[in-house]
């Protein structure tokens, strides 16, 4: 009976000593005596010799999780998730500031160990139609454009290649009976200008086929 006990101590002083491994390891890891060998996007069928160890303790990532790109724990359906331009992946819900409010105050972050969020970049926000931009972008307008005599100031949007959004709206001079300049809706080739939603030939500086 006394072989018993001391058995059964022994089993809850260790099972103790897990608990507190478990609290040391991060989101969606575990203890475990061998060195680790976690998957990781890059190679998730990574396969490493056993190396263990009875006086020390590792932290592993849970079965069905691999090692992302932070170094995080994560689903590997998570492993291509992409964030857009400006923006980063962050494993808490962003608090992005807007141009409206660049700086808003957050309550506490809440985070998940299985998911991500895409955050803008540090010195950006999000605009009206949530990309981000730089702060000094948001000053967009026709307020500090003077135009000459006979046009007025509209924000126009342009044409936006995929590789290169977001296209944002610019201050553009345009003539007063035509507030509606129209965008390229084709990306024109080198030596090509557009010109009131056409691709125009450009023959040198300042001279445009009609």
């Amino acid at each position: 009976m006394g072989w018993f006990n001391m058995i059964l101590a022994c089993a809850i002083f260790y099972a103790f000593l897990l608990e507190l491994d478990a609290q040391a390891c991060g989101i969606n890891e575990e203890p475990a005596n061998c060195f680790p060998c976690d998957r990781n996007c890059n190679n998730v069928t990574r396969i490493c010799p056993r190396l263990c160890t009875l006086n020390r303790t590792f932290c592993h990532c849970k079965q069905g999780f691999v090692r992302g790109p932070n170094n995080a724990c994560i689903l590997q359906s998570q492993c291509n998730q992409t964030c857009g331009l400006n923006e980063k992946e962050v494993i808490c819900q962003p608090c992005d500031g807007t141009c409206n409010n660049t700086n808003p105050i957050c309550n506490t972050p809440i985070c998940f160990g299985n998911q991500t969020f895409c955050a803008c970049k540090q010195g950006y926000v999000r605009d009206a139609t949530r990309n981000c931009i730089p702060t000094s972008q948001c000053n967009r307008t026709c307020d500090t454009v003077k135009c000459s005599q006979g046009k007025v100031c509209k924000l126009i949007r342009p044409f936006c290649p995929v590789l290169v959004k977001p296209c944002l709206p610019f201050p553009t001079c345009v003539p007063e009976n035509n507030t509606t300049v129209k965008p390229c809706n084709i990306l024109c080739i080198d030596g090509d200008k557009c010109i009131n939603g056409r691709c125009v030939p450009v023959l040198g500086p300042g001279q445009i086929i009609p």
